[in-house]
Parts: C-alpha cells; sequence; structure tokens
C-alpha cells in the first residue's frame, strides 16, 4: 500500500510541514470511513438493501445521485420530516422515479447514511459497497494545489453541508477550521458532524460562522487559506465579498477557489445560470487585489489560486 499510494500521491508527501503527508491523507480517511460505518453498521446494511434493490449502476447512477442531493441537502437545511423531505424530492427530481417506489423508510436510510453518502457524493469514496477510498477523486488534487499545511487557519466561504471543512478536521494537525455559510441549517449540520467525530481530531479548533451577502464575518487577518468551492458563481455581491476576504487573509495568506468556469460564453453549461466565464470571473477577483499565482484545469472544474497584490 505504501508504494501505491506514493505513485498515485506523490504531492502529498513533498512537504514536511504539510498536512495531507502520505501517511496522513491514507490513515484519516480510512480512520474517518470506519468511524462513519461502525457507528451505525445497521444503517449501512439498509443502504446497501436499498441499493441493490434500486439497482443504482449505469445511467441510475446519475439519477441516485440527483436523489441523494435532493434529499441530503434538504434535510440538512431545514430538518423537515420525511414526508415533507419526500415529497419536496419527488417534486424537484421527477426523473428518480425511474429508480422505482421511493418510501418515507427510504428517505430514513438516506438520512441515517448521510455523512457516507456525502463522500460518495463528493467522489472521495466508491459508490458500491464497502465504500473503499476512490484514489480518483479529485479532492487530493485540491489539497496539494491550495497547499494546506499543519497549524494553518483555513476558512471555507459558502461551505454547503461543510463536507470539505469536516475532512480537514479529521485529517489536519493544529489547525483552525472555520465554516461560513448563509443557511443555518447547513451551519448546524457541519457542527453536528464535527462534534460526532471529534476523537479523531488532533489539535483541531473549528467554528461555524453565519456570513452575510456582503460579509463574511471572518476574524481580520488572520486566515492563512480561504477556500470558496463551487460557490463563487453564487455570490451576489462579488465585490464586496473579496473585500471582505482580503480582510480576513493574513498578508502572505491565499484566495483558493474550485469552481466550473466555461472557457467562452457559448460553453456555459445548462445545468446553473449563473456559471461564469473565466475570464470574466478573474477580471473581477484581480480587480478587486488579488494576483493569480496558479491555475489548473480538473474534471470540468477550474482551480485558481491568487495572493493578495502588495
Amino acid at each position: 500500500m505504501g508504494l501505491l499510494v506514493g505513485l498515485l500521491f506523490p504531492f502529498l508527501c513533498s512537504a514536511q510541514d504539510s498536512v495531507f503527508t502520505q501517511s496522513h491523507i491514507i490513515q484519516g480517511l480510512t480512520e474517518y470511513r470506519n468511524a462513519v460505518i461502525n457507528r451505525d453498521e445497521e444503517a449501512v446494511e439498509q443502504l446497501r438493501a436499498l441499493e441493490q434493490r434500486w439497482d443504482v449502476t449505469g445511467s441510475n447512477r446519475e439519477i441516485f445521485e440527483s436523489l441523494l442531493l435532493n434529499v441530503l441537502s434538504t434535510k440538512a437545511v431545514y430538518d423537515f420530516p420525511e414526508k415533507t423531505v419526500l415529497r419536496i424530492t419527488k417534486r424537484e427530481c421527477p426523473q428518480c422515479a425511474r429508480l422505482g417506489e421511493i418510501t418515507e423508510a427510504d428517505i430514513r436510510v438516506l438520512e441515517a447514511n448521510s455523512e457516507l453518502l456525502n463522500l460518495v457524493l463528493e467522489g472521495i469514496l466508491k459508490p458500491e459497497y464497502p465504500f473503499g477510498i476512490n484514489p480518483d477523486a479529485s479532492f487530493f488534487e485540491e489539497l496539494d494545489f491550495f497547499q494546506l499545511k499543519s497549524g494553518q487557519a483555513i476558512a471555507e466561504i459558502g461551505a454547503g453541508n461543510g463536507v470539505f471543512s469536516l475532512l480537514l478536521t479529521v485529517l489536519g494537525k493544529d489547525n483552525r477550521i472555520d465554516v461560513n455559510e448563509l443557511k443555518r441549517g447547513f451551519l448546524a449540520y457541519f457542527l453536528q458532524t464535527a462534534e460526532a467525530n471529534r476523537s479523531l481530531m488532533d489539535g483541531i479548533q473549528f467554528h461555524a460562522i453565519k456570513g452575510k451577502k456582503t460579509d463574511t464575518g471572518l476574524d481580520l487577518e488572520t486566515y492563512d487559506r480561504i477556500v470558496i468551492r463551487n460557490a463563487f458563481h453564487h455570490f451576489s455581491k462579488k465585490e464586496a465579498m473579496l473585500k471582505s476576504i482580503k480582510r480576513a487573509l493574513k498578508p502572505d495568506g491565499k484566495l483558493c477557489l474550485y469552481e466550473p468556469i466555461t472557457k467562452t460564453q457559448s460553453d456555459l453549461p445548462t445545468f446553473c445560470d449563473l456559471v461564469m466565464d473565466k475570464s470574466e470571473m478573474l477580471q473581477i477577483i484581480q480587480g478587486m487585489g488579488f494576483n493569480l499565482e496558479e491555475t489548473s484545469d480538473l474534471e470540468g472544474m477550474t482551480l485558481m489560486r491568487f495572493s493578495i497584490k502588495k
């Protein structure tokens, strides 16, 4: 396994002070995955039976993931009862009916396995039982590109359910991990899952911060890294948010983005009308006092890392 990991993730071994060294990345993810499965083995078996019943392979896999997004997001944000979640899911995901009959009991099974399924949706775990670690997950390249290290203060803005930041809390060492989000339900979900996994953390401080559309609410000149994943194009007040981000970063801090970006306006995808052209995004960010250090295309997404203009 050691040789295999070194071949798959050579970048993880490059810096001695990196959070995500060869041993940390595999050991941390494996321990977290095992803890989630062992916490409720009966629920995992019910999920396994549900996937077999719906035959979530081939073309059904994409439909199943749409179902998961609807169920898990609705439950995390609003904490509705299963009956309401089922009604909303059927309305928002009519194609999900192709999987077969979906019941309130099925919704409970999905909710009981939310941590595990969020890792599957992120591509970090393989979708089939026993949900092994996926060595091809873009998550690993994100970590390397963002240049994350032990002891750093890291904030994620527009974090949604906070899965990325949660992983930082169980993989990091002596880090401060702050999660910023507009929706209180997502913040509550992050705190709940983080507390459930506190035994896996090593010197980690974590906080949930209710942001505003024009202000991150983050402490001034505090953060080594501020991360925005698939959220910047949703900001309605981009310039105001960038001002707030700039104030929150240390002078040598970095702004890191993971965004769906089109090469030309004619390439705009239909799944989200807010997705921006890359040149437009760069113009806005650089115009607010940031220098682009590096960019890299990755599975239909683009990674970007910015420093503050001196």
